[in-house]
């Protein structure tokens, strides 16, 4: 549902029924949105900056 927060705790499940062990993420982030180059390709630099600024707070670690 839009504005709401995804249940993590549902999520490390659904994936741990629907995936084989080596696919499961090891650890889950929740994002607005998904960035995106000029040619509109998944931005993966992006992501991974976020992924540093998440876990450099020690608070907001996503699990």
């Amino acid at each position: 549902m839009p504005g709401s927060e995804p249940d993590l705790d549902d999520l490390h499940h659904l994936c741990s029924e629907q995936l084989t062990a080596y696919k499961r993420p090891a650890a889950i982030m929740v994002i607005d949105s998904i960035p995106h180059t000029p040619a509109n390709k998944v931005d993966r630099k992006a992501l991974h900056a976020l992924w540093a600024d998440a876990v450099s707070r020690p608070s907001d670690i996503p699990s």
